[in-house]
């Protein structure tokens, strides 16, 4: 039996629910905080 592998794809979303950036299920808080900090 094979195992079943989530993916979590992260996005970045802004205040009028628009899309503004997809970051990889790997991509840790850190490798986000440049774009989130643009975005505020």
């Amino acid at each position: 039996m094979k195992k079943l592998l989530i993916i979590f794809t992260k996005f970045l979303i802004s205040k009028d629910g628009c899309v503004l950036k997809r970051f990889e299920p790997t991509a840790t808080a850190a490798d986000m905080e440049p774009d989130i900090q643009a975005a505020l």
